[in-house]
C-alpha cells in the first residue's frame, strides 16, 4: 500500500539555540571523572520487589533478551531471532505473538514492538518486511501496512492515535515520520539537514519515557526532547561535547581523542540511566559504562552500578522500564547471582530471571 507522504515541519533543532541556555544540562562527556570500580547502594533509590524466572518448566527457550515491556497482566519480550514472546505475571509462556516467515500474517523480522493496552493491539516493526504488522493481545493476526520506502527505520513509538517512527541519520535533526492509524496518512515531521555519505550508521534516535510523554534524544543533537502533537519541545541538554564522534570519523577517519557512542537510554521514577561506551578509554580499548542521574537530588555519576545491599544482586544493563513510572525492569542470568543470596532460591537450569524494582 502506498502513503501519501505529506511535508508537515522542517524543525530546527539546534543544541545551541538561545531557548536551551535556559534548561538544565548535563555533561556526559567528563571522561576524567569515571570510576569504572564504582558501586552504589541500590537502597539509595529503590528495592528489589519481584524475582521471576521466565519461561521455568516450559518448553520455550528464551534467547537473548532485546526488548522487555510490562503490562498490567503480561511481559512482552523480544529475544534474539525468535518471535515475540507473551509471558504471565508468574513468567509461565502464554504464546508467542506471530510467526517468523514471509506469508501474509508473518514477519521476518523484529527490529521493535509495544504492546498497547488501551487497545489490546501489539505493533511489530519489520525491516526486513517493510512492514508494520499488528496482532491481538490473544496472538491473532489484526492488520498490516507497509513502511516508508527508501529509508532506514529502526524504531517507532506510539503518541496518540499515530505511529512515530525514527530513523539511523548522521545528522544533527533526527529524521521522523508519523502514520496516522485513523487516515493511513504519513507525514513528515522531521528531516536531517546532510544526506550521509559512505560513513556507517552511528546517529540514533533514542526514545524514551512514559508513553503519554515520550521523550528523543538524538546522537549528533546534544537535546532532549518531548514529543507531542507532532512537536519536538526542548526539555534538557545531554551533552557529549569534545568526546562526539564527527561525521568524518562515522566514515572511518581515526579519532583524536576518545568518543561516546550511546546505546540506550532508559528513565523510570525521577532517574535516567544512559549506557554508552568510551572508545580507547585511558589508553585501553572500547570500555562500557552506565551514567546515572537523578531530577529531584541532583545525583549524577558519570558511572555507577547499583548493588542491594541486602542481597548483593548487582543491576545490570540493559534496565526497562516497568508498567508504572516508578517500576524499573533488568533481566539477569543464575550463572550471575551465584555469589547473592537469592541463588538458593532460584532454578540452575540457565533461563533468564526477571528482576523487577520499585524506586523511591
Amino acid at each position: 500500500m502506498k502513503h501519501t507522504i505529506l511535508i508537515f515541519a522542517l524543525l530546527a533543532l539546534a543544541a545551541c539555540g538561545s531557548e536551551n541556555k535556559e534548561i538544565r544540562q548535563i555533561e556526559l562527556d567528563r571522561l576524567s571523572e569515571i570510576d569504572p570500580e564504582l558501586t552504589s547502594d541500590l537502597q539509595k533509590i529503590g528495592s528489589i520487589d519481584a524475582i521471576i524466572p521466565l519461561g521455568i518448566n516450559d518448553t520455550v527457550v528464551v534467547g537473548e533478551i532485546r526488548k522487555l515491556q510490562e503490562t498490567d497482566d503480561y511481559f512482552f519480550v523480544s529475544a534474539l531471532q525468535q518471535p515475540l514472546l507473551l509471558f504471565d505475571r508468574e513468567g509461565r509462556v502464554v504464546r508467542a505473538v506471530g510467526h517468523i516467515g514471509r506469508g501474509p500474517q508473518e514477519y521476518l523480522g523484529l527490529r521493535d514492538f509495544y504492546a498497547d493496552p488501551r487497545t489490546g493491539t501489539i505493533y511489530i516493526m519489520d525491516v526486513f518486511g517493510r512492514k508494520m504488522i499488528t496482532y491481538g493481545f490473544d496472538g491473532v493476526y489484526r492488520t498490516k501496512w507497509d513502511l516508508p520506502e527508501n529509508y532506514s527505520l529502526n524504531s517507532f513509538f506510539l503518541a496518540g492515535n499515530e505511529i512515530v517512527y525514527t530513523s539511523t541519520a548522521n545528522a544533527v535533526n533526527p529524521e521522523l515520520y508519523s502514520y496516522n492509524l485513523d487516515t493511513r496518512e504519513t507525514v513528515v515531521v522531521s528531516t536531517p539537514e546532510r544526506e550521509m555519505g559512505v560513513e556507517g550508521f552511528v546517529g540514533n534516535t533514542f526514545v524514551f519515557g512514559r508513553p503519554e510523554e515520550p521523550r528523543l534524544y538524538h546522537y549528533f543533537n546534544d537535546t532532549v526532547f518531548v514529543y507531542q502533537n507532532r512537536t519536538l519541545t526542548p526539555d534538557y541538554i545531554l551533552s557529549t561535547g569534545s568526546a562526539t564522534l564527527t561525521f568524518d570519523e562515522a566514515a572511518g577517519q581515526r579519532p583524536t581523542g576518545s568518543r561516546i557512542q550511546i546505546s540506550g537510554i532508559t528513565e523510570a521514577g525521577d532517574y535516567t540511566f544512559v549506557h554508552y561506551a568510551v572508545t580507547r578509554f585511558r589508553g585501553d580499548g572500547r570500555k562500557n559504562f552506565t551514567a546515572f542521574f537523578s531530577d529531584d537530588s541532583g545525583m549524577f555519576y558519570p558511572n555507577v552500578t547499583f548493588v542491594d545491599s541486602e542481597s548483593g544482586l548487582k543491576l545490570s544493563w540493559p534496565v526497562f522500564q516497568g508498567y508504572d513510572r516508578r517500576s524499573l525492569l533488568s533481566v539477569a542470568y543464575p550463572y550471575e547471582l551465584e555469589e547473592t543470596t537469592l541463588a538458593p532460591e532460584l532454578p540452575d537450569d540457565g533461563i533468564p530471571i526477571l528482576i523487577r524494582y520499585r524506586l523511591k
